[in-house]
């Protein structure tokens, strides 16, 4: 539930900033043409935000839906009274009434505000944004809290981490429940709707990388496949920087370097790569992936050797027959790539390119978990047969 995450005024802020940002963006990539809408995007933003923390903060709004649909069917006069009840949400929308100069201008505005809202008309987006019961079972949540486990015998024990007396409890996603308890959540997004659904998944993988850095507890690992595809997280270069003292893992799974330079800016997508202190590569990367890729091994010396033969004026590379021609042998040591683009290229499909750190870089075979017998005999044999 997008607007019952917090009641913080910045992070509201944050959610709609994210929210038209990514609406642009999936516009952009999904069009292959720049929308040049960045003035009206942000004159429609202060608007977004006013209604957000006016849900935020009102507990009769029931959900983002709510919002949605008082901000495209109201009329701006309405907003007022509404909005007056919330210093910061009244705040907000004095700063949008400020752009307006003419009637014309708040249609524009409102205008672009629908298109970055269009996704969160979508019926079962608004499903899914009233937000997603999770059912806990406390019976399998065990935890031994036992300091001195020699000098008690029921020590040894596990105990519930709730007395909650229910075996299961309904309650909806809260990005904090991922620091008080051992919990995984997925998010699965279809590949084919990626693109489309950037502002949504966007603004969860914010809220919750936030949520948990701010917080104690558990530690956390964040495995992000397709990252491009999530969308722009403003503050992710700062978010690698110091998610590993907060007891956060980052993993960042991308097709080539090229996605994440063209949605963050050269400058941003390195301090992101250069803050992931391991690279894994495998075989296929090409263009700017493989010479990043090479320059980051380092570089080798080889030593090379050339004989060559002078006959007169001639000098021939090739032996020649003439016994009166003389040979000279040159060994000299030459710099090049540890692996070239064209040698990273070329990694084996069973091959991954290690590098870690300050350490020197590793070419090791792929330990895919899905071909281990240890593994795979977990897996029910329904399962099985269709990945096979």
């Amino acid at each position: 539930n997008l607007i019952k995450f917090t009641q913080d005024v910045i992070e509201l802020k944050r959610i709609s900033q994210l929210i038209v940002t990514n609406s642009n963006k999936s516009f952009e990539i999904a069009s292959g043409a720049s929308s040049n809408d960045a003035e009206w995007l942000a004159m429609s933003t202060p608007l977004l935000t006013a209604g957000i923390i006016y849900g935020s903060h009102t507990p009769s709004v029931p959900d983002f839906n709510y919002i949605v649909d008082m901000l495209l069917t109201q009329e701006v006069e309405e907003f007022g009274p509404l909005m007056s009840a919330d210093p910061a949400a009244y705040k907000e929308f004095m700063i949008f009434l400020q752009s307006i100069s003419a009637p014309e201008t708040a249609a524009s505005i409102r205008t672009v505000l629908a298109k970055s809202l269009q996704l969160f008309t979508d019926p079962n987006i608004g499903e899914f944004i009233k937000g997603v019961p999770v059912k806990v079972n406390y019976d399998l949540l065990l935890v031994d809290d036992c300091e001195d486990k020699e000098s008690d015998a029921t020590s040894s024990k596990a105990e519930p981490v709730n007395e909650t007396p229910e075996a299961e409890w309904e309650r909806y996603y809260n990005p904090a429940m991922l620091r008080k308890e051992p919990t995984v959540v997925f998010l699965h997004v279809p590949e084919r709707e990626s693109v489309y659904l950037m502002p949504l998944v966007s603004v969860i993988t914010q809220i919750t990388l936030n949520k948990v850095i701010e917080m104690s507890g558990y530690p956390i690992l964040f495995f992000l496949d397709e990252f491009a595809n999530i969308g722009l997280i403003p503050n992710m270069p700062n978010v690698c920087a110091t998610a590993r003292s907060r007891k956060v893992g980052i993993i960042i799974a991308l097709q080539a370097i090229e996605q994440l330079r063209q949605l963050y800016g050269v400058e941003n997508a390195n301090n992101i790569l250069n803050n992931l202190k391991t690279v894994v590569v495998f075989g296929g990367l090409k263009g700017d992936s493989a010479e990043w890729v090479s320059k980051l091994t380092g570089y080798t010396t080889v030593t090379t050797e050339s004989i060559s033969e002078e006959d007169g004026s001639i000098i021939s590379l090739v032996s020649s027959q003439n016994s009166g021609a003389r040979r000279s042998r040159t060994i000299s040591e030459q710099r090049r790539e540890l692996f070239t683009p064209d040698e990273v290229r070329k990694l084996k499909d069973d091959e991954v390119l290690i590098i870690a750190h300050n350490c020197n870089p590793v070419k090791d075979k792929a330990n895919a978990y899905y071909k281990q017998k240890k593994y795979l005999r977990l897996v029910p044999s329904e399962v099985l047969a269709d990945l096979r």
